[in-house]
C-alpha cells in the first residue's frame, strides 16, 4: 500500500531534498577536476542510495568523532591495519605487515608498495609518518595514541613507532587513525575537512561535497586490492524517520540504517533484506559529582538504584538493545563479567537517599542530552525514575555538537552519552583517563576520588600482553570507576539495517559498513 501512495506523488522526497541542492549550489565546492582516475567502466551509472540521519560533520578523519562521519571515512580513508568487526581480526591494509620488539615498545610496519592516494601520487612512508604527528595534536585522536613516543621513517617505505612503555591496544587502536597526504592537507590550509579531498587511498573518493544536504563517491580504479564492484555512492541526510521509510520503501534509498521504530514493519517486508546488530556502543548516565547536590555520596548512589535499565531499553530502543552492567562488552578484550554493578532497587535507592544530605528530596539540576536522539528517550526514563524517589530535574535538549563540547568541558550536571569501542577495554581511556585532555566525559583528576592509583592501573592494563591478567587489572580498575557512581553503564545499542535485495551485504562490518565488499547482484 505504501508503495502505491507514492507513486501519487509528484515529487519524491529525494527529489525535494535535491532540489533545495540544486539551489544552494552557490555553497557547492564543485565536482572534482584535481585528476583522481574515474571508474573505468564510464556506462555504469547506476547509483548506489545511502541515507544516514545526520549532516556530515567534516572530511578530515582527525577533526572529529561521530559514528555518522567514521561511516563515510570508511570509503575514502584507510589506517595501516584495519579491523573485522564480526572475528576481530587484524585486516592489512597501507600496511602489508608489521613486527613488535621483544620489549613490546617498538613496532615496525611495512608499507605496502604501489598504493596510491585519489591525486595520482603514490603513498610513502612520511604520509603515514605526518598522519600520525598530526593525529597525535588533535584532542580526539590524541587519545588513542599516548603511549607513542615517536613515528619516523626509515626509508619510503618502513614506518617504526617508538613507544613511551608496552601498550598492548597500540596495536587495536592504530586502526582508528587514517592516514591522508601530507601535500594535499597542506594545501588546502585551514579549509581541509570543508571541501572535496583527494588525499585518501580508500575505495572511493569524493566528487561532491555538500555537507548537510548531499555528497558523492565514486569508484577509485587504481585502488591497490582493485576496483570496486559498485562505482557511484550518493548520500544524503534524512533526519525525518517517516520521511526515510517513505524513501526506501520507494526505492529511491537502497541502504538505511533505520530507527528502531521501523524496525518491525521493514524487517517483515519481503521486499528487503534486513539486519539486527547488537553494537559495541553503550549508552551510560554521567553524573557531575563536582556540582551542587551531585557532590554527595548517598545521593548518586540513591540515583545509580534509582535507574531502570529494563524500561530504559524498550523506551529508547524497543526493547532490541540490551541491559548493560559494565561500560565494555563482554566479547572485547579485557572487558571485566564481574565485579560492582548497579540495578534498579527503589528500596535501596531511598535508603541512600535517607543517608543523604537530602533525605526528602531537592532538585539536581539538568540532564542533558542530544535532541531527538535515543538518549533524549533515556533522558526523559532518567528523569521519571528520579521522581519516582524525590529527586526533580530539568531536560536539556542540545544538538550533538554542542552536548559533546559541554561534556568534554564539564558543563553539565548529568548528561546521557554513549561510547563505541572497538575490541579493547582501552577504548575507554580516553574518557576517563586524567591525562586525556579534551576528551574525557567524567574528569577524576584532583577529585576526591584515588584518581591516581585508577591512572596506575590503566597505564598497568596496557603493560602486558596476556589476556586473564589484564582482565584482572580492568575489573579492579572498573570497580574503582564504579564505586566513584559518577558514570553509570544502561544499555548497549543495536543498529537496525535494511537494504534492498538488488544488493549483496556481507556482515564482516555492520557498524561501519565498508561499501568495498558490497556488490550489485545482476554483476
Amino acid at each position: 500500500m505504501k508503495k502505491i501512495r507514492m507513486k501519487k506523488f509528484r515529487i519524491s522526497v529525494i527529489s525535494v531534498l535535491m532540489i533545495t541542492v540544486l539551489l544552494l549550489s552557490a555553497c557547492s565546492t564543485g565536482n572534482n577536476t584535481n585528476g583522481a582516475n574515474k571508474a573505468s567502466d564510464e556506462s555504469d551509472d547506476r547509483v548506489l542510495n545511502i541515507s544516514i540521519p545526520h549532516d556530515l560533520t567534516s572530511v578530515d578523519p582527525h577533526g572529529a568523532n561521530t559514528i555518522h562521519d567514521y561511516d563515510v571515512w570508511t570509503q575514502i580513508y584507510e589506517p595501516l591495519y584495519s579491523r573485522n568487526e564480526v572475528t576481530g581480526e587484524l585486516v592489512p591494509r597501507i600496511a602489508e605487515s608489521y613486527t613488535i620488539s621483544d620489549d613490546g615498545t617498538t613496532y615496525t610496519f611495512n608499507i605496502r608498495k604501489g598504493v596510491k592516494f585519489h591525486n595520482g601520487n603514490e603513498l610513502k612512508a612520511s604520509d603515514v609518518v605526518f598522519s600520525f604527528e598530526r593525529a597525535m595534536g588533535l584532542p580526539i585522536p590524541s587519545a588513542y595514541l599516548t603511549s607513542v613516543e615517536e613515528v619516523t621513517a626509515t626509508d619510503d617505505y618502513t614506518v617504526t613507532f617508538t613507544l613511551n612503555k608496552p601498550d598492548a591496544a597500540f596495536i587495536i587502536n592504530q586502526y582508528l587513525i587514517f592516514v591522508v597526504s601530507q601535500e594535499e592537507v597542506e594545501a588546502q590550509g585551514d579549509e581541509f575537512g570543508t571541501k572535496v579531498f583527494l588525499g585518501g587511498t580508500g575505495p572511493y573518493y569524493l566528487t561532491l561535497l555538500k555537507r548537510d544536504t548531499e555528497w558523492t563517491l565514486e569508484a577509485f580504479s587504481d585502488y591497490y586490492m582493485g576496483e570496486p564492484e559498485i562505482k557511484k555512492v550518493r548520500y544524503v541526510p534524512i533526519t525525518d524517520v517517516t520521511a526515510g521509510q517513505i524513501a526506501l520503501e520507494s526505492g529511491e534509498l537502497d541502504w538505511y540504517a533505520i530507527p528502531v521504530s521501523s524496525w518491525d514493519a521493514l524487517s517483515a517486508n519481503p521486499n528487503f533484506n534486513s539486519e539486527l546488530v547488537i553494537t559495541t556502543s553503550t549508552y551510560f548516565v554521567g553524573l557531575n559529582f563536582r556540582n551542587g547536590p551531585l557532590e554527595d555520596d548517598n545521593l548518586r548512589l540513591a540515583i545509580a538504584y534509582a535507574i531502570d535499565k529494563e524500561a530504559i531499553n524498550v523506551a529508547a530502543v524497543n526493547g532490541l538493545g540490551r541491559e548493560a552492567d559494565f561500560l565494555v562488552p563482554e566479547q572485547h578484550t579485557g572487558a571485566p563479567t564481574e565485579g560492582l554493578t548497579y540495578n534498579r532497587d527503589l528500596e535501596k535507592a531511598k535508603e541512600y537517599l535517607a543517608k543523604s544530605d537530602y533525605p526528602e528530596g531537592t532538585n539536581i539540576g539538568t540532564i542533558s542530552c542530544a535532541s531527538g536522539s535515543i538518549a533524549e528517550k533515556i533522558a526523559q526514563v532518567l528523569q521519571a525514575n528520579l521522581g519516582e524517589i524525590g529527586l526533580t530535574t530539568d531536560i536539556k535538549r542540545l544538538d550533538a555538537t554542542n552536548m559533546y563540547a559541554n561534556i568534554r568541558a564539564q558543563e553539565y550536571d548529568i548528561a546521557v552519552d554513549q561510547r563505541e569501542i572497538d575490541g579493547d577495554f582501552e577504548g575507554y581511556r580516553n574518557v576517563l583517563y586524567t591525562k586525556s585532555e579534551g576528551s574525557y566525559r567524567v574528569k577524576f583528576k584532583d577529585s576526591k576520588f584515588d584518581w591516581e592509583k585508577m591512572d596506575e592501573l590503566w597505564d598497568a592494563g596496557i603493560a602486558v600482553t596476556d589476556v586473564d591478567e589484564r582482565t584482572a587489572i580492568y575489573t579492579e580498575l572498573n570497580n574503582m570507576i564504579m564505586e566513584t557512581v559518577s558514570i553509570l553503564p544502561v544499555i548497549q545499542n543495536v543498529r537496525p539495517f535494511v537494504w534492498t535485495k538488488d544488493l549483496t551485504i556481507p556482515m564482516n562490518n555492520p557498524c561501519y559498513a565498508q561499501i568495498y565488499e558490497w556488490s550489485w547482484n545482476d554483476q
